[in-house]
C-alpha cells in the first residue's frame, strides 16, 4: 500500500494538520530561498507569513530538477554520478537541444516527477533496506518510466498530489530489485551504478511488479 503522506506535503506543526502541496519554490542558487525570504519581508510577522506561503520543505534545487528529469527519461546512471555532475550533463543536453516550453503543463508535470521521485524515496525507507537508496530509487523510477513507455500518468499525479497504491506497490518491488542488482555488480556498487552498462542490464530485466499499475497508464507518453 502507498503511505497516506507519500505526496509532497508540509506539516503545520502543533495543529497536527498536513496540507498537500500548492506552492513550490525552486532554488536556482544555494540559499536563494533564504535570501528571497528575507528580501520579501520587513518584519518578523511578514517574514513568517511569506515562509508560510512558501514552505522550505516544498522547494527543490536545480540539481533536484536534473535528478527528477534524468530518472524519468531513463538515465539513472547519470543521477548516480552525483548532484553536480548529473546537473552538468543535464545542462549540456539543454544547451545542445531545443529548450522545453516552460508553460503550465511543463510546471505541473515537473512537480509530478518530483512527487514520483520523492515518494519512491519514502517507499524505499519503509522497507527493510539499508544503503544505496539514491541509486536504487533512480533506477527504480527509471525502470518503471521506461517500461511504461513514459506513460505513468503525470497529469493524474498532479491532480491527486500523490501516487496511487498500485504504483506505490510496483515502485517498492522495483526498489528492492534495483538495490539487489546494484549490490551484485563487480567492484564498488556505487561506482558500478554510474556505468551505463549497469543500467542497461537492469533496464532489460524482468521484475515481477504485477499489472495493476499498468491499468492506470496514460494514452500517450510524457516526453
Amino acid at each position: 500500500m502507498c503511505p497516506k503522506d507519500c505526496g509532497i506535503s508540509f506539516d503545520a506543526g502543533a495543529s497536527g494538520q498536513t496540507f498537500e502541496i500548492d506552492v513550490v519554490v525552486v532554488e536556482r542558487t544555494p540559499k536563494s530561498w533564504r535570501r528571497i525570504s528575507v528580501a520579501q519581508t520587513t518584519s518578523l510577522a511578514w517574514r513568517r507569513e511569506w515562509e508560510g506561503q512558501n514552505p522550505a520543505g516544498q522547494k527543490f534545487t536545480k540539481t533536484d530538477l536534473a535528478k527528477f528529469e534524468h530518472s524519468w527519461l531513463g538515465m539513472p546512471h547519470l543521477v548516480c554520478m552525483g548532484a553536480e555532475k548529473n546537473f552538468m550533463r543535464f545542462a549540456e543536453t539543454v544547451d545542445s537541444e531545443s529548450e522545453p516550453a516552460v508553460d503550465q503543463n511543463y510546471f505541473r508535470r515537473l512537480i509530478a516527477k518530483a512527487i514520483l521521485f520523492r515518494t519512491t524515496e519514502k517507499l524505499f525507507s519503509t522497507q527493510d533496506l539499508a544503503g544505496y537508496r539514491a541509486n536504487s530509487v533512480a533506477y527504480a523510477v527509471g525502470w518503471l518510466a521506461v517500461r511504461s513507455g513514459w506513460r505513468i500518468n503525470l497529469d493524474r499525479i498532479w491532480d491527486s498530489q500523490r501516487l496511487s497504491p498500485a504504483l506505490c506497490d510496483a515502485l517498492k518491488i522495483a526498489c528492492t530489485a534495483a538495490r539487489a542488482h546494484i549490490l551484485v555488480q563487480p567492484g564498488n556498487p556505487g561506482e558500478a551504478s554510474k556505468r551505463e552498462q549497469c543500467w542497461k542490464d537492469f533496464k532489460t530485466s524482468e521484475i515481477p511488479v504485477g499489472g495493476a499499475w499498468l491499468g492506470e497508464l496514460a494514452a500517450s507518453p510524457f516526453l
